[in-house]
C-alpha cells in the first residue's frame, strides 16, 4: 500500500493489523496444537522428537509468511512454541521427562547424533 503511492484507509489498517496479530497467533495454536499431538505417539525417539520441534519452528513461520492470509510468521513461530512447551509430550507426568531428561538431553548422549543427523540430510 504505502510502497504503491497510495495511502491506507483506517479500515485497510485495522484489516491488516488484525490479519497481522491474530492470524499468526491463530496459526501457530493450529501448529503447535497438531505437534503435541504427534509428539504423544513418539515413544524414546530423541532424534525424531528433536526433529519435530524443530520442523514446527520453521514450518509454523512458512506457513504462517506463505499462504494468503500473510500472517505474522515471527508470532506463529512464538505461539507454537509456546503452546508445545505448556502441553507438550511431558506436561502433566508424574515424572516429568522420562529416561533423565531433567538435567539436559541426557548429557549429551541424545543431541550428538542430531547434530550429525542434521548436515548430513542437508547435504543430501
Amino acid at each position: 500500500m504505502v510502497l504503491s503511492g497510495t495511502v491506507p484507509t483506517a479500515l485497510e489498517a485495522f484489516t491488516s493489523l488484525m490479519r497481522l496479530s491474530v492470524g499468526g497467533p491463530l496459526i501457530g495454536l493450529i501448529i503447535g496444537a497438531f505437534a503435541s499431538y504427534v509428539l504423544g505417539f513418539i515413544l524414546n525417539d530423541p532424534l525424531s522428537e528433536i526433529t519435530t520441534t524443530l520442523i514446527v519452528g520453521y514450518g509454523s513461520f512458512i506457513v504462517a509468511e506463505s499462504t494468503g492470509l500473510h500472517a505474522s510468521g515471527v508470532l506463529a513461530m512464538v505461539v507454537a512454541g509456546l503452546y508445545m512447551s505448556f502441553y507438550g509430550k511431558y506436561r502433566g507426568r508424574e515424572g516429568g521427562r522420562e529416561g533423565g531428561m531433567e538435567g539436559g538431553i541426557e548429557g549429551g548422549r541424545d543431541l550428538s547424533p542430531c547434530l550429525t543427523w542434521f548436515p548430513m540430510v542437508s547435504v543430501f
